[in-house]
């Protein structure tokens, strides 16, 4: 494979010729041309199902995010669905667990508080209040067999470690912003 063009940057480019099908997008941009038939390939194999199940969950463009959740989990046949959530979500997630189970699927949920391992056990400052533990999460998750993990609101790093330890494949459904209601979009111009 290639090495990329690591001076690529996307979020500052005023052409956005990627956005359209043209033959010369590649060389204006990177050097992923050689890789392009290999990827290409991908999509049209082991990546196929999941492609058109997000553009068909999609569907107008109307829909929220949940609704747009529930299209893709039943366009991709998922039955067994993980939910890591935030003991601070707590409400949300039985609104999502409950939506869920209406529409038929099993769901397996667990909270990030999981364990309640003392913050000092793990050479952390202590402190009355217990870890969050991503990756008993993830563990759980695991043991469940689940087809697909939804994460909720789990903080900046420990949503990473879920995504680490998680088998499944898995997809955000809101994210924690402290400040802005959940919405860190809000964020981007302060």
């Amino acid at each position: 494979m290639i090495l990329y063009n690591i001076f690529m940057n996307c979020a500052e480019c005023i052409k956005k010729v990627c956005k359209k099908e043209m033959a010369d997008t590649l060389s204006c941009c990177t050097n992923l041309a050689a890789d392009m038939a290999k990827i290409k390939d991908e999509y049209r194999g082991t990546y196929a199902k999941i492609s058109k199940a997000a553009l068909d969950a999609v569907g107008d463009g109307k829909q929220s995010r949940l609704d747009e959740l529930v299209a893709f989990l039943n366009l991709m046949d998922y039955k067994k669905i993980g939910l890591a959530l935030c003991a601070a979500m707590h409400d949300e997630a039985a609104t999502v667990s409950s939506r869920l189970k209406k529409e038929g699927f099993i769901i397996y949920s667990i909270m990030c508080k999981i364990g309640a391992i003392s913050r000092k056990d793990v050479g952390l400052p202590d402190s009355s209040i217990s870890l969050c533990n991503p990756l008993a999460q993830a563990e759980f998750l695991n043991q469940s067999k689940t087809d697909i993990n939804i994460v909720l609101g789990l903080c900046i790093g420990h949503d990473i470690m879920f995504s680490k330890a998680s088998h499944a494949p898995h997809t955000t459904l809101a994210v924690k912003d402290r400040k802005h209601g959940n919405n860190p979009c809000l964020g981007l111009t302060d």
